[in-house]
């Protein structure tokens, strides 16, 4: 459900006056910054995704979170900590949140929309957080964290599809087929030994070896040795 917290919108519109104490906060600001640095380093989205959690947990402390990815607005996997089997309702749930954030049903957490330009990319939920009364608090932090969160995300997908097409690439060029070497070539037939120890015809050999195929004809030479007689007429 959405709601507000005390000193703030419905629906994350605006962040909220904290509530915590200034020392907490600053200690929780620190700890941001520096679990950012991981954050930034992580060179795949599962990894992201990983230390995304860990870093809301150990600042929010709740009892529960859980990630949902967003793949072009397609729900995926569910990571959760500590380990456990999200349900099919629970992944229905977060799949709906639309806004910035909003309060868990049980009003002891808080679910957040990790997006960007393109659209979700996530969404996180942190239930029953070890200090209530700084839930304002935890809210404005993760408001001013999640954009970071976003760019990590997309990066991380970034980097992985261009290292898919790079494999790909890779994988092509070892597939291209070319001849090199000394061919061991028969010299009355010109059939060709493979490295099996098996002859084949020029023909067979070069088309297995290479993208090149053939069309077969007469030369004149072969045609007068053939057909001498016949062109030669009565």
């Amino acid at each position: 459900m959405s709601g507000s917290l005390p000193g703030g919108d419905a629906g994350g519109s605006r962040q909220c006056a904290g509530s915590a104490e200034p020392s907490g906060q600053l200690a929780d600001y620190s700890m941001a910054f520096a679990l950012l640095g991981d954050l930034a380093s992580a060179r795949t989205e599962d990894l992201v995704i990983e230390r995304i959690v860990g870093m809301f947990t150990t600042i929010c402390a709740p009892a529960r979170s859980t990630y949902l990815q967003i793949v072009e607005s397609v729900p995926g996997r569910v990571v959760m900590a500590p380990p456990g089997e999200a349900s099919n309702a629970d992944a229905g749930r977060l799949a709906g949140v639309s806004g910035a954030w909003a309060l868990t049903p049980s009003g002891r957490g808080f679910t957040l929309r990790i997006a960007d330009s393109a659209g979700t990319l996530g969404i996180l939920e942190l239930e029953d957080v070890a200090v209530p009364a700084s839930l304002t608090h935890y809210v404005n932090l993760a408001l001013g964290l999640v954009h970071v969160c976003g760019l990590a995300i997309r990066n991380a997908r970034t980097y992985e599809r261009l290292g898919q097409t790079l494999a790909d690439l890779q994988k092509a060029l070892a597939e291209v087929k070319t001849l090199r070497g000394i061919l061991p070539i028969c010299a009355s037939c010109k059939r060709i030994r493979d490295d099996a120890g098996a002859w084949s015809q020029v023909e067979v050999y070069v088309s297995e070896h290479t993208n090149a195929e053939f069309s077969h004809g007469i030369c004149p030479e072969c045609i007068r040795t053939l057909y001498g007689d016949l062109m030669a007429g009565p």
